[in-house]
């Protein structure tokens, strides 16, 4: 990645702009996406990764106001009517990205890294 990117680099086009573009092909994100994106208000849902204890309380004024949709475990999504398609669209984008992540991880420090699917919420 690094590599190609210096080489398309030019005097007139930054290695962070290159970078970027790079980024978005392959995460196969296009300017529709993100239109889309921003024209539903960027999210209406929250991926919970974990939190402590003492502030659980807060979770609960976020899911009795209804502003945001909470989402724990991705099997939480199957039956959800709070999300949108674009939410639902936004969300398969953000898994792949992890899962990419994840790979390149797995990949690089020989370590077993759980999916997804299959990661829990962290509580201290």
């Amino acid at each position: 990645f690094s590599t190609m990117a210096e080489a398309l680099k030019t005097k007139n086009i930054a290695y962070s702009a290159v970078s970027r573009v790079l980024l978005a092909i392959t995460l196969g994100i296009t300017k529709s996406d993100m239109e889309a994106y921003i024209n539903n208000g960027i999210s209406s849902y929250i991926r919970l990764l974990g939190f402590k204890k003492e502030f659980s309380a807060i979770l609960n004024d976020i899911k009795k106001a209804g502003a945001l949709t909470i989402i724990g475990q991705l099997s939480e999504i199957a039956g959800n009517d709070n999300l949108t398609s674009i939410d639902k669209k936004m969300l398969t984008h953000s898994i792949y990205c992890d899962e990419l992540y994840n790979m390149i991880v797995r990949h690089k420090y020989n370590c077993d890294f759980p999916n997804e699917y299959k990661r829990k919420i962290i509580v201290n």
